[in-house]
């Protein structure tokens, strides 16, 4: 699930609901109950990259509407606020403010402005993110004003090169510490042109698809595709262990995926969802995932597994999986009436 970019097919979010300065968006928040920049999301339906491109477009400051909200009673300044950010304590609450502070100090990336105020990189990518401060329109003008050298590809900062030994889950891994949904915030974030990370993964033999699967899965919105291109079989088996699925359905639900999603990536893929996932799991944890063993009896090693468990481990499977009022019918359902007697019968004996 790719995160959302504002652009002439997209108009922005704030504008079409004539949201352009901080007195409107303050009015319109208000009026809705909402106090949070993540219920301002949550009611805008869009992602915080589309939001915070938005707030920068039309020079509003995050902090102004914060403060106005908090005098509401609508939310609380908490740690991460401008009040009491690193940023905001010099002062340096806006897109124009930060960028003179850092040509007056020859600084060129987040991790050189961590260094000066004697923090992590990730403090000042959530103060810039929650002052609502463009980082990207800050390394385009320092670029272009010769600022920001353009690094050799053989010579990243340390934290990348470390990131690249795991490869694209490893930098995915470092986006995501520092709440970056992009490879290219990472890169405007320690000064490094936009592209330069992305060509040294191609020199790897990686593709930018890659380190976006990656971020999908550790952000949680990842697709059904996303999800199996990332995970290793063993992951796969363990999450169906711990979900107690007995179906590709159950599965696609219980993680947010369309089930049609996942049966085309399967077929696409030449996986058998049940014979490679599902008995396998079942096999493996026949405790928790008896009811599986039930559905599937006919399979190598099932009925052996289930006699291990008994059939009250069957039950125990059901009654989590369904409702209270409804699990023997649902049991009775998915293993089917008569095979359900039949495996009972063979347990007793």
């Amino acid at each position: 699930m790719k995160m959302q970019k504002v652009s002439p097919s997209k108009p922005c979010p704030l504008a079409k609901r004539g949201l352009t300065c901080p007195e409107s968006l303050f009015e319109y928040m208000r009026e809705a109950g909402i106090g949070t920049k993540s219920a301002l999301i949550k009611e805008l339906a869009v992602g915080t990259v589309v939001l915070t491109k938005a707030l920068a477009r039309h020079r509003i400051e995050w902090t102004q509407v914060n403060e106005r909200l908090a005098k509401e009673g609508l939310c609380k300044l908490r740690g991460s606020s401008a009040r009491r950010s690193v940023l905001s304590s010099q002062g340096l609450t806006s897109t124009e403010l930060l960028l003179a502070y850092c040509r007056t100090n020859g600084l060129s990336s987040q991790a050189e402005l961590a260094e000066v105020f004697g923090v992590g990189t990730a403090a000042i990518s959530a103060d810039i993110n929650s002052i609502g401060i463009s980082w990207g329109s800050i390394t385009k003008v320092l670029r272009r004003e010769g600022l920001c050298a353009r690094r050799n590809l053989a010579e990243l900062p340390w934290e990348i090169e470390q990131a690249l030994k795991d490869g694209a889950e490893g930098v995915a891994k470092l986006c995501s510490e520092r709440g970056l949904r992009e490879l290219r915030m990472l890169e405007a974030s320690e000064g490094v042109p936009v592209g330069t990370v992305q060509e040294r993964l191609q020199l790897m033999g990686i593709g930018q698809l890659e380190v976006g699967d990656h971020l999908a899965v550790l952000f949680g919105d990842e697709s059904f595709g996303q999800y199996w291109r990332v995970t290793e079989m063993n992951d796969v088996i363990a999450d169906v262990i711990e979900m107690r699925c007995f179906s590709l359905n159950g599965f696609c639900t219980k993680r947010g995926y369309l089930q049609s999603a996942g049966t085309l990536t399967l077929k696409r893929w030449g996986v058998d969802f049940v014979d490679d996932v599902l008995v396998p799991a079942a096999l493996e944890a026949p405790g928790r995932l008896a009811m599986t063993l039930a559905i599937y009896s006919d399979r190598p090693g099932a009925k052996d597994a289930l006699k291990q468990v008994g059939w009250s481990a069957v039950e125990d499977h059901a009654r989590a999986a369904f409702s209270r009022d409804n699990w023997r019918r649902m049991l009775a359902s998915n293993v089917g009436k008569a095979k359900v007697a039949e495996l009972k019968a063979w347990l007793d004996e």
